[in-house]
């Protein structure tokens, strides 16, 4: 299976799992307090919105752990080897 198409599945599935997990804590507690961000990357300038600052600042961990995880995969590719080479 193609690696992109895999990180694409795992989206959708956590997406998914998400959306059930909020309908049976509504349906448990009766309320919830959902909270988001989200992180959109244009060239090097990054646009970051959030509900709360808590959750702004783990939006902000994640994206550049993302952001190194794919620096990594990058160099490794130029580079010719690793699992990531064709």
């Amino acid at each position: 299976m193609n690696i992109g198409l895999a990180i694409i599945l795992l989206g959708i599935a956590l997406i998914m799992v998400a959306v059930i997990v909020l309908i049976l804590a509504t349906i448990v507690r009766g309320t919830v307090k959902a909270r988001g961000a989200g992180v959109i990357i244009i060239g090097p300038i990054p646009i970051i919105i959030g509900s709360d600052k808590e959750i702004v600042k783990w939006a902000i961990i994640l994206t550049l752990i993302a952001l190194m995880v794919f620096t990594f995969s990058v160099l490794v590719t130029i580079r010719g080897g690793g699992l990531w080479s064709v």
